[in-house]
């Protein structure tokens, strides 16, 4: 995979995420950290986040993000045609092994593969097309 693609991939993550997202070339790995303000009525509670797993395969990138309790986020990014399409699933933690070191432990060869592992822990799934429409996954 060439370096512009695998740009384009990652900026996917750090713009769902608003973070920064860093590409370790050397051990093929995605970190990040952040925190992001969810409005509940009038009420702001902030969110800490980290990537804790990561995985690049050629056709497409995996991260799993530790949220607070038992909320998780699985995303994937990848191309699809000549667009980039980023993929979100809200994930019950508590339904499903540790969420450090997911996806290097499992090496899911696909991301087809990485949901149907994951089927039991997914709660909601999300895709984003276009730079700021996200529509619930069927």
């Amino acid at each position: 995979m060439d370096n512009k693609l695998k740009t384009q991939l990652v900026y996917l993550f750090a713009d769902t995420l608003g973070a920064q997202v860093t590409y370790d070339s050397k051990a093929e790995k995605l970190t990040g950290d952040g925190q992001r303000d969810v409005f509940f009525g009038d009420t702001e509670v902030p969110f800490k986040f980290k990537i804790v797993s990561s995985l690049l395969l050629s056709s497409s990138y995996m991260i799993m993000v530790k949220v607070v309790g038992n909320l998780g986020l699985f995303m994937a990014s990848r191309q699809a045609g000549p667009d980039d399409v980023a993929e979100l699933h809200v994930l019950n933690l508590a339904k499903m092994d540790t969420i450090h070191g997911w996806l290097e432990k499992t090496k899911p060869k696909d991301l087809n593969a990485a949901i149907a592992a994951l089927a039991p822990a997914i709660v909601k799934s999300f895709v984003k097309q276009t730079k700021n429409k996200w529509d619930e996954a069927a």
